[in-house]
């Protein structure tokens, strides 16, 4: 039995580019994740070059390869029916043999001497994540940066591809701030970065005219930001709520550095609300560093006990609903300063 690519996401078509990090965005079920593994494995088998999975935390691995029989390879097992797969320790073997190596984000700096000079691939599933609602998984401090490590172990100046797997759940992410991507027309692929960026926005004709013919999305989901998304992969997460442009007569306030990113702060004394904006005075006096990396002179630690009367009410008009963003990049850079600056 192959599997029929011409439905569902086909990795040679990305592949054709030659770029090192690739993002692939997508509707539920359009085999983004079947579809790298199954690659993957046939590689291995063809040639011996190894891969690794890659998730955010250690408990997304316990179920798929941590324990033994793991369910990594449920899915590709039936249609490489003469091969044996198993997974043990976060190990993934394919006849016996090591074919991949599951590892974790958070976990990722004990791997720093060890040395995988098999590895071809990095599969990083589920990148992009839905932060909502108590319990909720987040983005980790600086993820990026912890990921160039990651790679940094893995690669040892070798070019080793990366592919970056996700639902379109929000363009606002790290991965999206630190190299500048946008999400394509449905279909269609754009490259970053001198070629060696790509992202793919994959929608699927056929998945989708079989998902509205089934009785959930045609009856109980119905005309809904949810169908939208998971059949034509639009974001859903991204809305226009308490996104608004600075009134003229709004004031500057404070800059608030982000990441070495500035945020312009700005107070609209009629209606009492804050704006936040890529727009700032460089010479303003009062400058806050979200983070330590951002701390400099004349800069005070967002955290720190000398916040002011400023940062306290720029803090409770957060909480109130009396703040607009210019736009969704810097939404999500203040939402991530208020969960860490708490």
């Amino acid at each position: 039995m192959k599997p029929n690519f011409q439905k569902y996401w086909d990795i040679n078509v990305p592949k054709s580019y030659n770029c090192l990090f690739n993002f692939i965005c997508g509707g539920r079920g359009t085999g983004k994740s079947f579809g790298a593994k199954y690659d993957f494995a046939k590689q291995f088998i063809k040639n011996g070059s190894q891969f690794t999975y890659l998730r955010r935390t250690k408990e997304e691995l316990k179920k798929l390869t941590t324990q033994r029989d793991g369910q990594f390879w449920d899915d590709i097992s039936p249609f490489m029916s003469n091969r044996e797969f198993k997974v043990e320790s976060d190990k993934l073997f394919i006849d016996k043999e090591i074919g991949g190596y599951a590892h974790s984000l958070t976990t990722a700096m004990k791997l720093k001497s060890t040395p995988f000079p098999g590895v071809t691939d990095i599969l990083f599933d589920e990148f992009i994540i839905d932060e909502r609602g108590i319990g909720a998984p987040h983005y980790l401090f600086d993820e990026v940066t912890k990921f160039f490590e990651y790679y940094e172990t893995i690669a040892r100046e070798r070019d080793v591809r990366v592919w970056f797997l996700a639902n379109a759940l929000s363009t606002n992410n790290p991965y999206f701030d630190e190299f500048g991507l946008t999400l394509p027309e449905p279909g269609k692929i754009k490259v970053f970065r001198n070629k060696d960026v790509l992202i793919q926005n994959v929608v699927s004709p056929e998945v989708a005219e079989s998902k509205m013919q089934s009785r959930f999305y045609s009856h109980v989901v119905g005309d809904s930001r949810y169908r939208d998304y998971a059949i034509q992969n639009k974001t859903l997460l991204d809305d226009d709520t308490f996104i608004a442009k600075k009134p003229k007569n709004a004031k500057m306030k404070f800059v608030l550095w982000f990441h070495e990113k500035p945020i312009g702060v700005w107070f609209d004394p009629k209606y009492n609300t804050f704006y936040c904006s890529p727009n700032y005075d460089p010479n303003c006096e009062i400058q806050y560093s979200a983070t330590t990396q951002d701390h400099q002179p004349n800069r005070l630690i967002l955290s720190g006990q000398f916040q002011g009367a400023g940062i306290r009410l720029f803090k409770a008009a957060y909480e109130c609903g009396n703040m607009r963003f210019e736009n969704q990049k810097i939404k999500g850079w203040v939402r991530d300063i208020m969960r860490w600056t708490r």
